[in-house]
């Protein structure tokens, strides 16, 4: 049974081809586009989990889909994953404002990194990491969501009392 569905959006088939082979082997369901405008379309269609995409696209660019897909009521909970080249803090910012969960940069340099954040992103879990070991709760799925910054401050804080916490 797959995981989850996932929607590549890249003008590189071969960049789409080694995505979708990688997540497939890792039990997603993929379905791969070309271009923005279709993999528009795709998503509203196949209503992924997740949507993997390229900031430099033809037709409709990553991040104007990105900002589509979040002002649809029928993708909300739909993550998006912002795969690109352009991988500049500016770029990054641009990205999240547009509405991105993630941001991955093109090339991958750990490709157990790159599952794991999307398993967690599908699974909409948050991972902390502290004193060699690590802490699975359910998240909203959002990186700078209220519950999620309040959350994180206590795990600074190295306080994980629920009275705390909530």
């Amino acid at each position: 049974m797959a995981k989850g569905k996932i929607v590549i959006i890249d003008h590189q088939q071969s960049s789409r081809q080694q995505l979708q082979k990688f997540l497939e082997k890792h039990d997603y369901e993929v379905v791969s586009v070309a271009d923005g405008d279709r993999g528009f379309l795709t998503t509203l269609k196949e209503r992924p989990h997740c949507v993997i995409l390229e900031t430099v696209l033809p037709g409709l660019d990553g991040l104007e889909i990105s900002a589509k897909i979040r002002k649809e009521d029928t993708l909300k909970d739909t993550k998006i994953i912002v795969h690109s080249t352009k991988s500049y803090d500016y770029d990054r910012r641009r990205a999240e404002i547009f509405g991105a969960d993630e941001f991955i940069p093109k090339p991958l340099k750990n490709s157990q990194e790159f599952i794991d954040r999307i398993n967690n992103l599908v699974q909409d879990d948050i991972v902390v990491e502290f004193w060699g070991g690590k802490r699975h709760n359910p998240g909203t799925g959002r990186r700078h969501s209220p519950l999620r910054r309040k959350y994180l401050m206590c795990c600074r804080r190295n306080s994980w009392s629920a009275t705390n916490y909530f």
